[in-house]
């Protein structure tokens, strides 16, 4: 037994029937004494989180993910409504027949099944029935930069947009050692922090891990419910691996501060994004809603727990514009899916160290403004032609699921007349304009306008996020700088 069963067992077994009589000490029967008989009552009802629809959808796409990209591995898929926490979706690959659990799960295993020893079976089948979601442990990589941006503004530290306030040249030298950007080769240069986050630049969040030092840092990893489980309803959940907070020196924290070195669980993962799209409000993960008595049909209500506010409605909405801009224009613009928007970041990074092992990943929201829902395609080890970066393999992914699971759920579309799907455009040059005349070429074609600097004298476009010549689609605003 395991899982949602095991857990609530107490809640599903039951009693059963039985017959009593009474009998003489050599057990034979006293006969003007009748028998009575008990009728078995029925254990009562679960009913979970988990939408069989999107279950489905989740387990079609992961499965011809990993067989696509070849993932040596496995993978997973997590859907959580992040204002209550429910599991809409828990998927994995491999997966196994329920109704035959002893039996393997691919044909290389049922070609030697026979000529194993038990101990062997034994080992290759509790790695099948594993739950990877819950029970392992994983580098998030690029992804866990958005913990970082969210700590940074709240402690005031920085701000989305103030133009050339990083300066990326390849690298950043950190206690004498120098740790290189993953696009060494050709540095961002100057950068905004939403810039950074868009290009994912390392060395921004390095600098920022330095910032908020150590003894902070560790305090959002608290909050964030980064170092311990997020007690979600299912049995065999394991816990994040970090250093000891006085064994961590500054190499260590630049490393945490870009995703690396350490590991979570991907329903950490979820959580933690699930509290920024919650407006910084952290929730328990749940997958059983309520309790239904088998015999009265009274349902029990399995409360929605808050467990606390980590940051600031401001900082929440500030993170998930930037993870907007990141699907709109930046790494994460696979993800993208017409009519909808689309929040999220990234993620590469090395299973193990010295492995040639990478895992794929990409975090997301929907939609941007309100979310309704966080999603993480977490992928082991992709070996196929199309490489192992989450921008090139994850998100990809994250438009098939998306594309299928928002209007299933109903999700507002964004406003565009019946029949008229969005289309890409060329941002134009709006540089040396006034804010005026930028709004209305901008809106001609379809694009918005998001205003950085309103406060400030000057009227005239100084700077634009993207540069003219980029395709976008309809709806997606380019960020201007007065």
């Amino acid at each position: 037994m395991d899982g949602v069963e095991a857990l609530y067992e107490s809640e599903l077994k039951g009693k059963q029937g039985q017959i009593k009589k009474i009998t003489n000490a050599k057990g034979g029967e006293i006969r003007q004494e009748t028998e009575n008989y008990e009728d078995a009552i029925d254990g009562n009802n679960l009913v979970l989180t988990i939408d069989a629809t999107i279950q489905g959808i989740a387990e079609k796409y992961l499965q011809e993910a990993c067989i696509d990209n070849e993932c040596t591995d496995g993978g997973n898929i997590i859907i959580m409504d992040p204002r209550n926490g429910d599991i809409l979706a828990m998927a994995g690959y491999p997966n196994y027949n329920l109704n035959q659990p002893y039996e393997p799960n691919n044909d290389e295993l049922k070609t030697i099944w026979e000529s194993l020893e038990q101990g062997e079976k034994t080992k290759y089948l509790q790695a099948m029935w594993r739950n990877k979601a819950i029970s392992d442990t994983y580098e998030p990589g690029s992804t866990f930069k958005l913990l970082t941006a969210s700590a940074a503004l709240e402690e005031g530290l920085t701000t989305t947009d103030k133009q050339g306030e990083f300066c990326c040249t390849g690298g950043i030298e950190v206690a004498g050692v120098r740790i290189k950007c993953w696009r060494y080769y050709r540095p961002h240069g100057s950068e905004s922090l939403r810039e950074a986050l868009m290009n994912s630049c390392n060395p921004v969040f390095i600098g920022l891990g330095q910032k908020i030092g150590i003894e902070k840092y560790y305090d959002y990893l608290e909050k964030f419910g980064m170092l311990e489980k997020t007690k979600i309803d299912l049995l065999g959940e394991a816990n994040s691996i970090f250093l000891a907070e006085e064994k961590v020196g500054a190499i260590e924290l630049g490393t945490i501060a870009f995703g690396q070195r350490f590991e979570v669980t991907p329903i950490q993962m979820v959580r933690m994004v699930g509290t920024i799209a919650n407006k910084g409000t952290r929730v328990q993960p749940r997958v059983v809603r309520k309790i239904i008595d088998s015999e009265t049909g009274e349902a029990k209500e399995i409360p929605v727990v808050e467990e606390k506010n980590v940051i600031s409605e401001q900082s929440a909405n500030d993170v998930l514009s930037m993870m907007g801009t990141v699907v709109e224009i930046g790494t994460g613009k696979n993800a993208q899916v017409q009519g909808y928007s689309i929040g999220g970041k990234t993620g590469t990074s090395e299973d193990g160290v010295n492995t040639n092992k990478y895992i794929t990943s990409f975090v997301g929201v929907s939609p941007v403004e309100i979310p309704e829902l966080v999603i993480l395609i977490t992928l082991y080890n992709p070996t196929g032609e199309g490489g192992h970066q989450g921008g090139g393999v994850g998100a990809p992914i994250a438009a098939n699921v998306l594309g299928e699971v928002l209007p299933y759920l109903e999700v507002k579309k964004d406003n565009y007349k019946e029949g008229e799907e969005p289309q890409n455009v060329s941002v134009p040059n709006i540089l040396g304009i006034t804010i005026k005349e930028a709004k209305e070429k901008l809106e001609e074609i379809g694009l918005g306008i998001d205003i950085v600097g309103e406060h400030l004298p000057t009227d005239m476009v100084t700077k634009q996020v993207p540069n003219a010549g980029i395709n976008l689609r309809q709806g997606t605003k380019v960020i201007v700088t007065k």
